[in-house]
């Protein structure tokens, strides 16, 4: 059990911490927000993305902000405290799932299925560090994500399997 912090306030949830950060104008970024719901004219749909692990390295708060100034819902899956994460960030991210472990496929897999269940199809599952390759892959097929698969990662984690691969 953990903590649900959203705009009405603190609830208990079975799975982690989730918070949610909403709002029209940001004062301290000089930026207004994308109000939620945005849609993009091609597709006709908000574009879901699921940061997994936002907070490190420390840039990737960067990539968060410009995917959120863009009209994405940027979805935040972590192992740090919602209140540690910096302001930038937290304005980012449309709402935060703690997990305690995030090498522990079950958990990463109920905050997936808590942010499909609540916005739709996942769109995107990025983390921008090589160390999650293999869970990303997991997630992006069971999830039929778009990026690559557990079929492919075996290709990826060999560089001696990449080079043959892209020889062909």
């Amino acid at each position: 059990r953990g903590t649900r912090n959203t705009e009405r306030g603190t609830q208990n949830t079975e799975h982690g911490t989730l918070n949610a950060e909403r709002g029209t104008r940001n004062a301290e970024h000089g930026t207004r927000n994308p109000e939620p719901g945005t849609i993009n004219q091609l597709t006709k749909q908000t574009m879901n993305f699921i940061f997994f692990s936002p907070h490190f390295p420390q840039n990737c708060t960067e990539f968060c902000f410009y995917l959120k100034e863009a009209g994405v819902n940027v979805l935040g899956i972590g192992d740090a405290e919602y209140d540690s994460l910096n302001e930038r960030l937290k304005y980012s991210l449309t709402e935060y799932y703690k997990i305690s472990n995030m090498e522990d496929y079950t958990q990463v897999q109920r905050a997936v299925e808590f942010f499909t269940n609540k916005y739709g199809k996942i769109d995107r599952f990025e983390s921008l560090n090589e160390y999650w390759l293999e869970i990303e892959a997991r997630i992006r097929t069971e999830f039929n994500i778009f990026g690559t698969k557990t079929d492919f990662i075996y290709n990826l984690k060999h560089k001696s399997k990449m080079k043959a691969f892209f020889e062909k």
